[in-house]
């Protein structure tokens, strides 16, 4: 499964996420929106990062 990232809606690299946000960070948002995702509650799951702005999480 593809995980595809994007920062107020530009593409960006998990490696890029990780520099901004924190490897744990990233890591956490994955999972949560993996969860979401097998339950079948949203395809693609954004959260507000503060600062940072709003991550979004897409699988394909």
């Amino acid at each position: 499964m593809k995980t595809v990232f994007y920062i107020n809606g530009a593409k960006i690299t998990r490696k890029e996420l990780n520099e901004i946000i924190g490897k744990a960070a990233v890591k956490e948002l994955v999972f949560l929106s993996k969860e979401r995702r097998f339950m079948k509650v949203a395809l693609e799951t954004s959260f507000n990062m503060g600062s940072y702005g709003t991550v979004t999480v897409c699988f394909g």
